[in-house]
């Protein structure tokens, strides 16, 4: 019995590794950020907050801005 409870729990510790890891990855994850950054802009946009999703669109604007400097583009 306790050698069965050890090997079910010895099969678990991986996945829950493994699980961890991916919830971690999905965090630092560019493309999941901007999805998330575009689903607040759409709420704010369904609130009728024009101000709010006008503030994502500069964000992303300014956030472009800073990209394409660091690339080298035109200041």
């Amino acid at each position: 019995m306790v050698t069965g409870i050890i090997a079910l729990v010895a099969a678990l510790v991986p996945l829950l590794i493994w699980w961890v890891k991916r919830r971690a990855s999905q965090r630092d994850d560019p493309a999941c950020q901007n999805q998330q950054r575009h689903a607040q802009a759409e709420l704010d946009i369904i609130k009728r907050d024009g101000g709010a999703a006008s503030r994502h669109g500069l964000d992303d604007l300014d956030e472009l801005d800073r990209l394409s400097r660091a690339k080298g583009g035109k200041p």
